[in-house]
């Protein structure tokens, strides 16, 4: 059996903390495209999102497990 694996980025942060200007320059690096392969960066929408946000916030619910 193959091993299947994709190569990625995500850059993780509250609003304001720089992570479009931190994915700028990673890719205006020469070195950035070797690094990532055949990889991807993964936009928000394409991850969690805000759910783990929503999670921690139900789980601070009183009776809540």
């Amino acid at each position: 059996m193959s091993e299947s694996r994709i190569t990625g980025l995500l850059l993780e942060g509250v609003t304001g903390s720089g992570k479009t200007q931190t994915l700028k320059a990673l890719r205006a690096h020469p070195a950035f495209s070797a690094l990532m392969d055949r990889g991807r960066v993964f936009l928000e929408e394409e991850t969690f999102g805000e759910f783990m946000d929503e999670l921690r916030q139900k789980s601070l619910l009183p009776g809540t497990p």
